[in-house]
């Protein structure tokens, strides 16, 4: 999977957050294709972390609440390679 697929798969997890029958898959989902991209242990540590807080209310679907923005800085990087 290219760069474009791992972000693209990224996003995706994130939107399934929030969900507890698919919680799990989405952590660990996230963190395969972020450890793909070459994120560091600390951000894929934090996924793990904060994986459990919800969806859209908690901070992981809007750009600019917390969670999302820290992925977001991250796939930016990405993004601009």
């Amino acid at each position: 999977m290219d760069t474009k697929g791992h972000i693209g798969q990224v996003i995706y997890h994130i939107a399934r957050l929030g969900y507890e029958e698919t919680e799990q898959f989405a952590i660990s989902g996230m963190q395969k294709h972020l450890r793909a991209l070459g994120a560091d242990q600390e951000l894929i540590d934090y996924v793990a972390e904060h994986g459990r807080d919800g969806g859209l209310s908690e901070g992981w679907m809007l750009p600019h609440h917390t969670h999302a923005q820290r992925i977001e800085k991250f796939l930016d990087t990405k993004r601009s390679k």
